[in-house]
């Protein structure tokens, strides 16, 4: 108990102050506790209660109050003063201040940046926590290797396990201060904050490692690994640097179970590394699969899942795309929509496409061909057919800007 003994007089002293500043000052003995609306004075409730003083945010009849409740012991009897004030609309938060609010009353400020699946940060966290630090990190982004697969052939309960095991082994190799963030399915951000780029590495080395060697019960036989791109951040923003890992990902996905740092990337952009890219485009995670097997060791290769990402990869890359494998049926935007935009954008002069298809009408391969396609492969797909395909139209379009170019070189000099 709280030392609150005074005189009455000095109780209706100090009453007759608090009514000089708010409009609502009220005074309880303990035995009125029956007649009492227990929704609308709780605090008072658990000043008797507690007999200490207590302080809360209350709504009753739609309005919020700030209700102060003083507990006060006169003549061996209790009482509590009620002390009121209004927060009506004119009261003005800002977003952020009010969602501290509300997540300070609610007693769920940790459960409500946590991903419920995983028990990492979710994307909240980084939006509102992570986006605008300014403190020097390491950036990590990455993401489940094959993960789609898994849910596809395995089912999504043990697509959520894989998940769960990831994040688990991803949390016993960080530091305290070190925040896991699931960004969006199987991809995640790790914050790091006043770490050397040597050390970073090392954490993510032997995350990679842990992965690739971790195991589900019942699934022993499925092996795991990550992908991830990492660089250190200094100036700018976190939201660059993220784009930034979010790109050296993309480089350390061609090769799998692989860390990629902007060192990397200068490492092959010096090389003048020869690989071409080809734009794999199928719904079907099954088929993109099989083509990835077919030509990852000669090839880098990105994947769109419907035309609207591939249209998206030939914004993004133009050019730097050297051939489209275009799956013809897919849902709202089909392969004959993009052949008809890569038309109108005049890209087919410079990408090539060879459609794909388990549908052998030759009204359907002749309107690809009139439509700009190079080239045709039916499933289900010969290794050796869909390798030598793609080859020999990488290099006839090769041969045909060698001499476009020649040309165009010969009439400049003209």
């Amino acid at each position: 108990m709280q030392n609150s003994k005074i005189t009455m007089k000095e109780l209706l002293y100090k009453m007759a102050c608090y009514q000089e500043l708010y409009p609502n000052v009220h005074l309880f003995e303990k035995t009125d506790l029956n007649q009492m609306n227990s929704n609308c004075l709780s605090s008072t409730i658990e000043a008797f209660r507690l007999k200490k003083d207590c302080t809360k945010l209350e709504y009753c009849k739609d309005k919020l109050y700030h209700v102060i409740s003083k507990y006060y012991v006169v003549d061996q009897k209790e009482y509590v003063m009620e002390i009121i004030c209004c927060l009506d609309e004119q009261l003005e938060l800002s977003r952020q201040e009010n969602s501290n609010l509300i997540l300070k009353y609610l007693g769920k400020h940790d459960d409500f940046y946590l991903d419920v699946l995983t028990g990492a940060y979710n994307r909240r966290f980084y939006e509102e926590k992570i986006k605008h630090q300014t403190t020097p990190a390491g950036i990590v982004m990455l993401d489940v290797d094959d993960f789609k697969i898994y849910n596809d052939t395995f089912g999504h309960d043990f697509g959520d396990r894989v998940l769960k095991m990831i994040v688990e082994h991803i949390k016993n190799s960080l530091r305290n201060q070190d925040k896991l963030i699931r960004y969006g399915g199987d991809e995640f951000i790790i914050y790091l904050p006043n770490i050397e780029i040597e050390d970073l590495y090392l954490i993510m080395q032997n995350i990679l490692e842990n992965i690739h060697h971790a195991t589900i019960r019942r699934y022993e036989s499925v092996q795991f690994s990550l992908s991830a791109g990492i660089t250190m951040y200094q100036t700018g923003t976190i939201e660059e640097a993220v784009s930034l890992a979010d790109h050296l990902l993309y480089h350390a996905k061609r090769k799998k179970n692989c860390i990629f740092t902007e060192l990397d990337h200068q490492y092959y952009s010096d090389r003048n590394d020869t690989k071409q890219t080809i734009l794999i485009v199928d719904d079907s995670e099954l088929n993109r699969a099989i083509l990835y097997e077919i030509l990852k060791d000669d090839f880098y290769l990105l994947e769109a899942t419907n035309g609207q990402e591939c249209i998206d990869y030939i914004k993004q890359y133009g050019s730097g795309i050297s051939l489209i494998l275009l799956d013809i049926i897919m849902p709202e935007i089909d392969g004959f929509d993009v052949l008809q935009w890569m038309e109108q954008e005049k890209w087919l002069d410079d990408i090539p496409v060879i459609l794909i298809s388990s549908e052998d009408s030759a009204n359907v391969i002749n309107k690809g061909f009139a439509m700009g396609a190079s080239d045709y492969i039916k499933r289900p797909f010969d290794y050796r057919i869909v390798y030598r395909r793609v080859y020999n139209i990488i290099k006839l379009y090769a041969k045909q800007k060698r001499l476009m170019d020649l040309l165009k070189k010969q009439v400049e000099k003209n």
